[in-house]
């Protein structure tokens, strides 16, 4: 699974163009990797994806922080890097990447760890 894919599923999910979601993605796991490693993502990503509940805890707490507000900074760099006007359009495709997010911590935790591990090694 690659950036491109889970951004694929983002744009099936919300009807964003592939540009505006893979920008939205590469966001969202950006902001993960460099802000989250201490709650449960650094876990997840070391144990190869079979440490799934660290990883579900920190997706939660991004999705209550970003559902409460549209001034979260996540979101306000989601708004910034995707070029979109609306502060609600960039809260709620936040959510939408955090939900698809989610549901492959569920379904596929090896290969989503895979992709944060090379989408790691590829923004460095």
């Amino acid at each position: 699974m690659s950036l491109n894919t889970i951004a694929s599923m983002l744009s099936n999910r919300s009807g964003l163009q592939q540009s505006v979601s893979t920008a939205v993605m590469s966001t969202v796991m950006s902001y993960m990797m460099q802000n989250m490693m201490h709650k449960g993502i650094g876990s997840f990503f070391h144990s190869k994806g079979n440490n799934k509940a660290d990883m579900k805890s920190a997706i939660s707490d991004l999705q209550n922080g970003v559902g409460s507000s549209n001034q979260h900074e996540l979101v306000q760099q989601v708004q910034q890097n995707a070029g979109i006007q609306d502060p609600s359009q960039a809260q709620q495709y936040t959510q939408h990447a955090l939900g698809v997010l989610d549901e492959h911590t569920d379904s596929n935790p090896q290969q989503l760890s895979t992709t944060l591990g090379n989408f790691m090694e590829g923004s460095r």
